[in-house]
């Protein structure tokens, strides 16, 4: 519990959703270029499930480099760009394989 209430004080989950953002913004990328047909469910959840819990994990250590470094202040327009690229690098890396429908 004490974990949680540290992550909610430190305005860590606007960090980690950031960071989703980016991953959902690859794949609006992949749709309107029409290198997926599959909805944004489909294509994380069913068709490409193993990718996505490989970018997922990928994304997590990314934060983890990141918070390791000390001090972060989670609320600036750097950080949060930082989490947004690192959300949108780590999907483009991991899912360029990924079957496409």
């Amino acid at each position: 519990m004490q974990i949680i209430q540290t992550l909610l004080a430190h305005d860590f989950v606007l960090f980690v959703f950031t960071g989703f953002a980016g991953m959902v913004v690859h794949w609006a990328k992949k749709w309107l270029r029409e290198q997926t047909k599959l909805n944004l469910f489909q294509y994380l959840f069913v068709a490409n499930k193993r990718y996505t819990a490989m970018a997922v994990l990928t994304y997590v250590a990314a934060l983890a480099g990141i918070l390791a470094v000390g001090i972060v202040d989670y609320k600036s327009s750097q950080t949060l760009a930082m989490a947004f690229m690192a959300g949108y690098m780590v999907d483009s890396a991991i899912n360029k394989d990924a079957d496409n429908a």
